[in-house]
């Protein structure tokens, strides 16, 4: 039976088409260069999307029908209604209402689950062949980005190299062509993540930090042995202990990168710190009371004012403090989630950026974290090698999320703000009128959770 479907085709988002989009456009134009662009990448794109096809071919043949499907998907974002790529998918031509379409025989369609005859020898050999596949794509779009660059087109030649890229993340070539450098370190950052460093460094250089001379009277309940406070910018910090200085700075520079990233202004924020729990749970009772479970934690949030329980070492408490105040900025722009998704990804990103770890994310209701840099993303590359793709729309969803979703969430984030940041602010006005994290998805970047799921696992994987 045939049945009438294109909700799959509407569905493909295109992620690596962006070489297609310029020859498409360079059509149009009268130049010889843009034309000879454009008829090779035509060549390049039809040449590539064959290879996918072929792939999915052999993986279909093995039962692996997810794996052949991720292959015929990738062939369709190089070219839309590949004629090959369609036919596996069980779609072919037929007139409807006068007009031809493609139209899913479900007799022929492409299962949605992996054969139970499928081993773990096969899969070896399917991902051997993809990575070696995926090797040989990246050269191929290399030479496009190469033909750009004779034909003296930059823009052309940059996002050749950016999809030569996203096939072999690891080749230098492809990294140098699309504008990537190496820090002091040897390590490899994209010309986004080089911004964002800048950005941050520039964020850290606070106006000097002055002396408060008249605290708040509820000070004096609060603190035992008494406290002492300074302010720098929109910032306040009062408290007990040494560093206040220090703290403030990291603390103005969230209200900068906040301001920056999710709109509105920096506006001030009040932290105060506490070396003794005594005095915290104090704080919790004057500050707060009523509220449970305030005094049994480390940090209190509101949109103006944080509570810090410190620690022995300096470090830990510059990145709580962060913490909390990077928490503070995302309430008061969206409000307090039903799904936290957001604010602990956004907390974990900007904790990372200013103080180097990330350790006190709340996971599960531990506070728990990557302190050993790279921790986090070693674990989510591993999960992707196993085949295991996260499910975005369950990790939005968690009301309480365990580690593995969290680090789904930071890198999620990370994304958002390095490569989609223009979108925040409206996604951010959405989440505060609404509290709907997949509809603000939407409204900001047009983008469900799958599509945003394709897009984001593209740019991880090229990182």
């Amino acid at each position: 039976m045939l049945k009438h479907s294109l909700v799959h085709l509407r569905s493909i988002r295109p992620v690596l088409v962006v070489v297609f989009v310029l020859a498409c456009s360079a059509i149009s134009q009268a130049g010889d260069e843009e034309a000879e662009f454009a008829k090779q990448a035509d060549k390049t794109r039809h040449a590539v999307a064959s290879a996918h096809v072929s792939l999915s071919k052999s993986a279909r043949k093995l039962g692996m029908n997810v794996a052949a499907r991720a292959e015929l998907d990738a062939a369709l974002e190089l070219v839309p209604e590949f004629e090959d790529a369609m036919s596996e998918l069980g779609y072919r031509r037929k007139k409807v209402d006068g007009e031809a379409q493609w139209v899913l025989d479900e007799r022929k369609a492409l299962p949605a689950r992996d054969a139970d005859s499928v081993t773990a020898a096969q899969r070896k050999r399917h991902t051997e062949a993809r990575d070696k596949m995926r090797k040989e794509a990246a050269i191929e779009f290399i030479k496009l980005a190469k033909t750009a660059q004779r034909l003296a087109l930059a823009p052309h030649s940059r996002a050749s190299f950016e999809v030569a890229l996203r096939y072999d993340a690891l080749n230098d070539e492809a990294r140098n062509g699309a504008g990537w450098q190496k820090d002091e370190q040897g390590v490899w950052t994209s010309p986004n993540e080089t911004a964002e460093r800048a950005a941050t460094a520039k964020a850290l250089e606070t106006p000097e930090a002055v002396a408060i001379n008249a605290l708040p009277d509820w000070c004096e309940r609060v603190f035992k042995q008494g406290a002492w406070g300074v302010k720098a910018g929109g910032v306040s910090v009062i408290g007990t202990g040494a560093g206040h200085n220090d703290l403030a700075k990291h603390a103005c520079a969230v209200l900068a990168i906040a301001a920056g990233l999710l709109g509105g202004d920096p506006g001030e924020l009040r932290v105060v710190v506490c070396t003794a729990k005594a005095d915290f749970i104090k704080y919790c009772e004057v500050r707060h009371p009523g509220t449970p479970g305030l005094i049994d934690g480390w940090l209190v949030v509101e949109n103006t004012e944080v509570g810090v329980l410190l620690t022995d070492a300096t470090e830990e408490s510059a990145e709580r403090v962060v913490y909390a105040a990077a928490l503070s900025q995302v309430r008061r722009r969206c409000g307090v989630a039903r799904h936290p998704w957001f604010e602990l990804g956004m907390a974990g990103n900007l904790t990372r950026r200013l103080t180097g770890r990330v350790g006190c994310v709340e996971v599960s209701g531990e506070t728990t974290g990557p302190k050993e840099p790279g921790r986090w993303k070693r674990e989510l590359r591993m999960l992707l090698d196993s085949g295991e793709e996260p499910d975005l729309a369950n990790v939005i969803a968690d009301r309480d999320p365990a580690e593995p979703r969290v680090i789904v969430a930071y890198f999620l984030v990370q994304y958002l703000c390095r490569e989609r940041a223009a979108g925040l602010p409206e996604f951010c006005a959405a989440m505060r009128a609404d509290g709907d994290s997949e509809g603000a998805l939407k409204q900001a970047w047009q983008s469900d959770a799958a599509t945003m799921q394709k897009a984001f696992l593209g740019w991880f994987n090229a990182g």
